[in-house]
């Protein structure tokens, strides 16, 4: 099925924010993202994605390079 159900979305959101996301994050590279919300109008990030953590280095490599989403 092309479309994630919701369980399945709501599933991934916590693979997410423990940092266990089944998607390959260098391929996403910062299309999932995860803020909170201060209250103060005060957006922060809580999954940043550090470089030297991305296990696929390869496939960033090969899809980011000066080449368009």
């Amino acid at each position: 099925h092309p479309h994630p159900s919701i369980v399945e979305g709501m599933q991934e959101c916590a693979r997410m924010l423990l940092g266990k996301s089944i998607y390959k994050s260098a391929v996403f590279r910062d299309k999932l993202k995860c803020y909170r919300y201060d209250g103060k109008g005060g957006f922060h990030h809580l999954n940043k994605i550090e470089e030297n953590k991305v296990l696929f280095e390869k496939v960033k490599k090969e899809f980011h390079i000066n080449k368009e989403d």
